[in-house]
């Protein structure tokens, strides 16, 4: 086999591909042919786990998939453990879901080993909905990106219903809001711990008294479970002409029917502070990815405003542990977290958050 891209397969991928292509030829769909060339052409290495992006040729047909191993990951902090016999059959599910949906799709799962702490996924295809902004949007984006870019946000809502519709919990729980508060204000402590402008003791008690105010309003039904994706964001959804897909569902489990939702919404919403963008722009997504979702979902709903300020708050301990590169990336991310502060502020007063 002759591997490119990379100078040579790195110890941690080197076993699990030779165990691919000798146990499991069948699933690649190559044939009976001879293995002749590797591509590797990509690495990307996460808090949880490494991703080599891998081709396999015969002289005929080729293969494109994702070796996903937890194995040398940095795991500090970390409560996901990786790869899981989980995570495998949880793909399992959605590719039989979704089957040859012309509209949706997720990645095939070929492969689980566990004494390898790795899964092996099919390419799914399609850029990035993050690439898919670049390239179509900016300041002088017309009529038609806008309508592009709104047809894929409302496709994710459908998406997200679906997989909402297959994952959904067995038992009669409901959300913890209890846990839910705790979580919240772990992240205002560490906001204050770092002294974070703007946030001190009164500013944490303020959005605890919040909280406390609008929980009451959360009803049972807004408390219902379902499966959570759990990073639902820009860089996971997948455009490929008339289908979308999405990837990664390592974060996987049961929690807030509503956490997705308003974690994608969250990030399109903020895409305004991006001077690349137009705020209309960010509005017409935002609109579109909850027509999709539900036409006639309450944005102003309390579990919604409430899960806003969280989603806000994840940005700002991001936004103030990132170490800038230059002057002018000091200033958009001192920028950003007046933005966010400004934001939750907002939500805490009005119900709804704008800047």
């Amino acid at each position: 086999m002759t591997v490119r891209g990379l100078s040579e397969l790195c110890d941690l991928f080197a076993p699990i591909v030779t165990r691919l292509v000798t146990e499991r030829p069948d699933a690649l769909g190559l044939g009976d042919a001879p293995l002749c060339e590797v591509l590797a052409l990509r690495e990307f290495n996460g808090p949880y786990s490494s991703v080599l992006e891998v081709e396999l040729h015969t002289e005929q047909l080729k293969w494109r998939g994702f070796v996903k191993s937890a194995e040398g990951a940095q795991k500090l902090l970390n409560p996901f453990q990786g790869p899981s016999q989980g995570e495998f059959d949880l793909l399992s599910k959605l590719w039989t879901a979704f089957g040859d949906s012309p509209e949706f799709g997720s990645p095939r799962p070929v492969a689980f080993y566990p004494d390898l702490s790795a899964i092996i996924t099919e390419d799914v295809g399609g850029q990035s909905f993050a690439m898919e902004l670049r390239t179509h949007a900016n300041l002088f984006a017309g009529r038609t990106a806008r309508e592009h870019l709104a047809a894929a946000c409302r496709k994710a809502g459908q998406w997200l219903l679906k997989f909402q519709a297959t994952t959904e919990s067995p038992s009669e729980a409901l959300l913890n809001l209890d846990e839910l508060r705790d979580y919240i204000d772990l992240r205002l402590t560490r906001l204050i711990q770092i002294r974070h402008p703007g946030v001190d003791a009164e500013w944490r008690r303020g959005v605890l008294k919040f909280l406390d105010r609008v929980a009451p309003d959360i009803t049972q039904q807004d408390r219902v479970l379902a499966g959570v994706h759990g990073d639902f964001s820009l860089g996971n959804v997948l455009v490929s002409d008339e289908r979308l897909a999405v990837i990664d569902f390592e974060r996987y489990c049961q929690g807030s029917v509503i956490y997705d939702l308003t974690h994608l919404h969250h990030h399109l919403y903020h895409l305004r502070s991006n001077p690349r963008y137009r705020g209309r722009l960010s509005q017409t997504l935002c609109q579109a990815l909850l027509q999709g979702y539900d036409p006639h979902f309450d944005i102003h709903a309390p579990l919604f405003r409430l899960y806003q300020v969280n989603h806000a708050l994840c940005l700002m301990s991001e936004v103030s542990q990132s170490k800038p590169r230059s002057m002018i990336d000091s200033l958009h991310l001192k920028y950003l977290g007046r933005q966010f502060l400004r934001y939750i502020d907002q939500c805490c007063r009005s119900g709804t958050g704008s800047y």
